[in-house]
């Protein structure tokens, strides 16, 4: 007899870049699809050749260090959607969120 894989318990994601994850390199599906859009679950993406959620080989320069002057100067936002309110949350408002 076949075991099921146990199943995971996916996090909806509150919020998600304004860039495709290809504009910050993010690893392409396995198909190869790097067209792919940030999934509605936390450490996804969506591919939609596939009709699939997964999580990428690596997420690109979101991996760190980030060198946000350089990344600012090549055009690379870091602005958010809240996806509730579908309010653009710019870098500089979330920054002081998270700093205190």
């Amino acid at each position: 007899m076949k075991k099921k894989a146990p199943l995971v318990s996916l996090e909806k994601r509150e919020w998600c870049y304004v860039m495709p994850p290809s504009r910050y390199d993010v690893a392409p599906c396995e198909c190869g699809n790097h067209d792919t859009q940030w999934s509605e679950y936390k450490e996804h993406l969506w591919c939609d050749v596939c009709k699939i959620d997964f999580i990428p080989e690596h997420w690109g320069i979101l991996d760190g260090p980030i060198p946000f002057n350089l990344t600012l100067m090549l055009g690379i936002s870091f602005d958010r959607i809240d996806l509730k309110t579908q309010q653009i949350i710019k870098v500089e408002d979330y920054a002081k969120l998270d700093n205190g």
